[in-house]
């Protein structure tokens, strides 16, 4: 008579008898998390998920957008120098560093495990992003923004794609009621030509139109020199164009060391000294990080500079 099995054989056996066939089959692909189209301001449309939980915006003018939009427990991590630009980080409190990215790469990117990552076309190597998508993750490209209005539709865009509509919408109503304030109180400002102005110490720059910057003069009722001189984008500007220019008020940086050359070769340089903005003391000093805004902060910075004149103006008086 052959000897039985052991009764922990018998029990397994029956186990696996008992179970359901599909846990005997090969283990399935996982479901693909749900997914939803978000349609894009230019046509066509881009799948995110249903509702992004580790956000990645990888440029300060990104970060801006989604800090305005979602609890920062909803961002798994920003560019590592997002907390020396984005103006959200600089005036929301500190970012941890061990919760940043080193570089715009894919491999950077991935590694932190994002679910919907947030950037703009224009930054280099523009195949990061395809990369990322290959790895699986959503992307959201965002166009670079150089009018206010291109600003507002960002704001929705980014505000769908988070899937904070109604955040959106609130913050696109304020933005809208700061800037027609803007507007209304112009006053003696309107009209004045303002010109942006920056030099790293190898010739001076300045900000034509389809610039951020341009959109900040705009709001404040003034009128932006370079672009009225022709200059489109960021162009360079020497002293013989400068002086041709001769603006009324001068736009500078401040609080970055890169940035803040500027004013002290503008008082040093005696070839500028006959410009009316340097007869008159007619700098107005910026913060660094609104000076480069890109995002909706260019409305913190027109409030600054509108708010800088009036005071030049009313010492006038």
């Amino acid at each position: 008579m052959p000897t039985p099995p052991p009764l922990r054989v018998v029990a397994s056996l029956a186990l696996a008898l008992a179970a359901p066939a599909s846990s005997c089959a090969p283990d399935a692909a996982p479901e693909a998390a749900p997914t939803r189209a978000v349609a894009l301001p230019g046509g066509g449309e881009v799948r995110v998920p249903e509702r992004a939980t580790r956000i990645l915006p990888m440029s300060s003018a990104a970060t801006d957008y989604v800090l305005a939009l979602v609890p920062r427990e909803r961002v798994v991590a920003v560019p590592r120098e997002a907390p020396l630009y984005s103006s959200s980080l600089i005036r929301g409190g500190a970012w941890p560093e061990d919760r940043t990215v080193p570089k715009f790469a894919a491999e950077a990117m991935l590694a932190v495990d994002p679910d919907l990552v947030i950037a703009h076309r224009w930054q280099p190597p523009t195949d990061a992003l395809d990369a990322v998508e290959a790895g699986g993750v959503a992307v959201l490209r965002l166009d670079d923004e150089t009018s206010f209005e291109q600003i507002l539709e960002t704001v929705q865009l980014v505000a769908s794609a988070v899937d904070e509509p109604r955040a959106g919408a609130v913050l696109v109503h304020e933005l809208r009621a700061r800037a027609a304030a803007l507007t209304d109180g112009a006053g003696d400002r309107a009209g004045l030509r303002a010109l942006s102005y920056t030099n790293f110490g190898s010739g001076g720059w300045t900000a034509g139109a389809d610039t951020s910057a341009h959109a900040v003069i705009e709001l404040c009722g003034m009128t932006n020199a370079a672009a009225e001189d022709g200059s489109v984008g960021h162009a360079p500007l020497d002293i013989e164009r400068l002086l041709v220019i001769d603006p009324d008020v001068i736009l500078v940086a401040r609080g970055n060391e890169e940035y803040s050359a500027a004013r002290g070769y503008l008082e040093d340089e005696e070839a500028l000294a006959t410009l009316r903005a340097l007869e008159r003391g007619w700098i107005v000093e910026v913060p660094s990080d609104l000076f480069s805004a890109n995002s909706h902060y260019v409305v913190d910075a027109a409030e600054h500079l509108a708010a800088s004149v009036d005071a030049l103006l009313a010492e006038e008086e």
